[in-house]
């Protein structure tokens, strides 16, 4: 689905090692997480770690398409790990202190931490004007209140990245997750990305230090949630787009092997046009995500 793209050899020789990793961890599994809704967390982002592939701020906008893309083909489950590492950890490295980035980068990028972004609300999505959750001024620092839905990951995470409200602004805070105060509810049996491991993330009475917090109000705060998601959007783009390569894919194959009426599927009318426009679709989508990757990288 990548073919319409110039890559240079490197990149294709990097798409060539993603692929083989894929096939050989993540694609004999895949159903099994989904079956099972969880995820070996630790141990595939220790695999990813030992790469340097795990929180994508390591790789170039290119490599991180691509290895997007391959992981998407197999797994959206697997996919959203290497997102969710990758939104936290590169709002950390742009807009974190020092200490924060010294806490955290390394477990993130080697896999020895798990990170969660809790952004929604039982009322709210992005819409960060509409947001419940609260941090309140305390002589330690802050006492955080709310409730955050749809956290991926929120079962396993050391680490969440939390937006919450400083009266009428908004911040993020990076609270550990044993943090007295934190209880979290499973979400189970989802239609889709069965395996994320996802919850709903209480906060009741949960202390956090002063500095738990990254960057600070007004354009810092908007600078971390648009890292944050401008990385997450990118990846699930390019997540996507390795899905519907992958159904192309079995769709082909099922069209020449199903026989039907004394032939081939993909010999009886009307279904050959149908087969070239879902490649048109997925090779138009998979040069747009090439296109911009090559733009973040013009842009980094």
């Amino acid at each position: 689905a990548d073919t319409a793209f110039d890559w240079s050899p490197a990149h294709k020789l990097q798409r060539a090692a993603f692929r083989a990793f894929v096939d050989s961890a993540i694609a004999p599994h895949a159903a099994g997480y989904e079956a099972s809704e969880r995820l070996p967390v630790l141990e595939l982002a220790a695999r990813f770690g030992a790469h340097g592939w795990l929180a994508g701020e390591r790789l170039d906008p290119l490599a991180f398409a691509l290895l997007h893309q391959a992981v998407g083909a197999a797994s959206g489950s697997v996919r959203s790990l290497l997102t969710v590492q990758s939104m936290v950890a590169t709002a950390i490295a742009r807009c974190g202190t020092p200490s924060q980035r010294e806490r955290w980068l390394g477990p993130l990028h080697a896999g020895t931490a798990i990170a969660g972004f809790a952004l929604t609300e039982p009322d709210a999505g992005s819409d960060t004007s509409a947001l419940a959750c609260s941090a309140t001024p305390t002589d330690q620092g802050f006492m955080v209140a709310g409730r955050k839905s749809w956290v991926s990951f929120a079962q396993c995470a050391n680490v969440l990245l939390v937006i919450a409200r400083i009266d009428t602004q908004t911040a993020a805070f990076l609270v550990d997750a044993e943090t007295p105060g934190i209880t979290v509810e499973p979400i189970c049996g989802l239609s889709g990305l069965r395996a994320v491991m996802g919850g709903s993330v209480a906060f009741e009475q949960c202390r956090v230090p002063a500095d738990a917090r990254l960057s600070g109000t007004g354009l810092g705060f908007s600078l971390v949630a648009q890292t944050a998601l401008d990385v997450g959007r990118f990846s699930v783009a390019c997540g996507a787009v390795g899905a519907a390569a992958a159904c192309l894919e079995v769709a082909l194959q099922h069209a020449r092997t199903r026989r039907q009426f004394g032939k081939p599927l993909i010999d009886h009318p009307g279904l050959r046009p149908r087969l070239a426009r879902m490649l048109v679709a997925t090779r138009s989508a998979a040069l747009f995500c090439a296109r911009a990757a090559a733009a973040r990288a013009a842009k980094d």
